[in-house]
């Protein structure tokens, strides 16, 4: 089997997203890139994942821990996950069986796709994205949990580590606690404030089993026919599947059920604006429900990313969707070209549609006359939204 070498520039240690999880989770994000295919596929077995992305750590690293970074991916939107049917090649002319496959939702514009036979096959369909988005909790809702639990095991007692600093602890000690679902996923519970406690690995262990792929997939199936009807009443939706479907897999989230939770999930409009049988105009939707309609691929970190700029660097809706319009100009329609303008923009102390206007016509006036090289948004490169 060969696999080309992948090439990583620097910035992906500017990544923001990456920021947010723990360095397990970022260490083996880095490994998947070598990992996955020509089109930015990989098997999503994690006993087959632990074998060959950890060949020399067997015996300290576990699936468990694979599948808890996993989560923090695709909750950051960095991979996503999908399912296909596989036929077997043989006289049994019905011989199949159904997959779990991970993916880079935005590898082709970071990465060339050769003309390669493809190792993996394409998306049927990815609900199974699902299992791994609401297992995941963010670093900071994290941090709150392991204060509010004094550094205590919420089992037994003990404590799971001397180190004070929460935030410190939660980046660095990937594995030595546990965050446990009162209520499990499986039977319907959130990652909420109040659905989650602090265990350590021991006490947590005894109450969770792991499933199988196929109990995954029995777990998940019932939503396949659920998601069917919603695109097919709704186009956009359904657009975006049929265009995409690793793409639209990192875009799936459920909607927040306690005002708890709703503090870490995205503020995006864009499921009400599209049920709407007369959408909003773009010059009335918000910052976050104009991204989701016109970027590919938003994802639950990207929303922190958008907040941060309107929330820290004050700038305001229309001047966010004035760089969207121009990132679809420059036919990039991903999140991370925008967040370089948007960047530019708070370098340059832009706060206003017409500033920004201004500071385009002087750039692209410096380019004519051949004083700047450099582009408005520069290409993208692995430090992005990848």
């Amino acid at each position: 089997m060969y696999v080309p070498n992948r090439i990583l520039k620097e910035s992906i240690n500017d990544s923001r997203g990456l920021s947010r999880c723990s360095l397990f989770a970022e260490d083996l994000y880095k490994r998947l890139l070598t990992y996955a295919d020509d089109y930015g596929r990989f098997n999503a077995d994690t006993e087959i994942m632990l074998a060959r992305l950890y060949p020399r750590e067997v015996l300290y690293v576990t699936e468990g821990d694979i599948v808890d970074a996993l989560s923090e991916l695709a909750g950051e939107g960095k991979v996503a996950f999908y399912t296909a049917r596989i036929f077997h090649a043989g006289p049994q002319k019905d011989g199949s069986h159904i997959g779990v496959y991970g993916c880079f939702p935005n590898w082709d514009e970071h990465q060339r796709v050769r003309d390669s036979k493809k190792r993996f096959p394409d998306p049927d369909d990815t609900d199974i994205n699902d299992w791994y988005l609401r297992r995941f909790v963010p670093i900071d809702m994290k941090v709150e949990l392991i204060e509010r639990a004094g550094f205590k095991c919420q089992e037994c007692g003990k404590y799971i580590t001397s180190c004070g600093d929460a935030k410190r602890f939660v980046k660095l000690g990937s594995g030595l606690y546990h965050i446990d679902h009162i209520v499990p996923c499986a039977q319907g519970g959130r990652a909420t404030l109040e659905n989650l406690r602090v265990t350590c690995p021991e006490c947590n262990l005894k109450r969770k089993r792991r499933f199988s792929f196929r109990e995954i997939l029995e777990l998940t199936i019932d939503n396949v026919s659920q998601n069917a009807d919603r695109c097919a009443n709704s186009p956009q939706l359904a657009a975006t599947r049929r265009n995409s479907p690793q793409l639209a897999a990192s875009r799936r989230k459920s909607p927040p059920e306690s005002e708890s939770e709703s503090k870490y999930e995205s503020e995006s409009e864009a499921g009400s604006a599209c049920a709407r049988e007369e959408p909003l105009p773009p010059e009335r939707m918000s910052a976050a429900a104009y991204c989701e309609l016109c970027l590919r691929g938003m994802s639950p970190g990207n929303y922190e990313e958008l907040r941060t700029f309107m929330a820290d660097d004050g700038l305001p809706d229309d001047l966010v969707r004035y760089a969207v319009d121009d990132a679809c100009k420059h036919e990039s329609r991903t999140w991370s070209y925008v967040c370089r303008i948007l960047n530019r923009y708070v370098a340059q102390g832009i706060k206003t549609v017409d500033q920004a206007r201004a500071d385009k016509m002087a750039h692209e006036a410096k380019k004519q006359s051949g004083g700047a090289n450099e582009p408005l948004a520069p290409a993208e490169d692995w430090g992005g939204d990848l």
